[in-house]
């Protein structure tokens, strides 16, 4: 399953040329990342309590910088990678690798709140590393980055708990503000998109089991709810459309991705059309 991704994708060449591509590979960002004072701080420091749950704000505005592995099996993209990042004043590259094995173990090390990974590397791939990574207690959260915005392994990754997707070729600053989005527990990728993957991908029909299971976990409420989440729905979208206030919204939706083990709505709106809540195609009741 493992392809490695191509050498040529537009993010490598401007990671390469650009500026931040050299403070990625010979500067203080990169020097950082991999084996200076931050990288010690993620394995036995404050930050790394941090991530156990120790509270500290994390990004902008005066809090901690969000701490970043990154993820991709070529040198020269993580260069790039992670000088576009490591210019950021609020986000701190703190250790860049070349396989998903190795994402895995720096993970569990380090403890970032962020990890950037790419999906096609050789040996273990970004989608089992990925999965692995989000079993853990307080685990990261994971960026996918991938060459194409309709791609299978972009679909798994979303399955294995991937908190959104990039193109490789996005701007730097689209990138920074993608690691902000997920770092502070938001979902990166809009759910229309999830659900064009899924009519696109999803090829086995839900089980009667799988209805039958679901009707008896989940309220008729809940069941409502979950509906609006597959269809993308804000909690006030939700709240309007059920006749139901905002704080009952938000209760509710945290109810169904507790009873259904989902981490978040990405998750729930996978969950719901693979358990044929909604059909791929089905109009989302406007």
């Amino acid at each position: 399953m493992s392809t490695p991704s191509t050498g040529d994708d537009a993010a490598a060449g401007r990671g390469v040329a650009g500026p931040a591509a050299g403070r990625g590979a010979n500067g203080p960002a990169a020097g950082r990342g991999a084996n200076g004072p931050a990288a010690g701080r993620g394995a036995n420091g404050p930050a790394a309590g941090r991530g156990a749950g120790g509270g500290q704000e994390v990004g902008v505005g005066g809090g901690a910088p969000i701490r970043v592995v990154i993820a991709d099996d070529h040198a020269l993209i993580r260069s790039g990678l992670s000088g576009m990042l490591g210019a950021q004043p609020d986000i701190e590259v703190i250790d860049a690798v070349a396989d998903g094995a190795a994402a895995i173990a720096a993970a569990e090390r380090l403890r970032p709140e962020v990890v950037v990974m790419d999906i096609r590397m050789p040996g273990v791939n970004g989608i089992d590393a990925t999965r692995r990574i989000r079993r853990a207690p307080d685990a990261p959260r994971v960026l996918v980055l991938t060459t194409f915005d309709l791609d299978e392994y972009v679909y798994e990754a979303l399955r294995a708990g991937a908190g959104g997707f990039l193109l490789k070729d996005a701007p730097p600053g689209q990138l920074a503000e993608a690691v902000r989005t997920v770092a502070g527990g938001e979902e990166l990728l809009a759910p229309a998109v999830t659900r064009r993957l899924i009519s696109r991908f999803l090829r086995v029909p839900p089980s009667h089991r799988a209805a039958e299971r679901l009707a008896a976990t989940l309220t008729e409420r809940e069941l409502d709810v979950l509906r609006e989440l597959a269809a993308g729905r804000s909690n006030t979208e939700i709240a309007g459309r059920l006749h139901i206030s905002e704080a009952t919204a938000k209760t509710h939706v945290s109810r169904v991705l507790t009873k259904l083990d989902l981490r978040d709505r990405v998750q729930a709106v996978v969950y719901a059309y693979e358990n044929g809540v909604v059909s791929p195609g089905a109009p989302d009741g406007g």
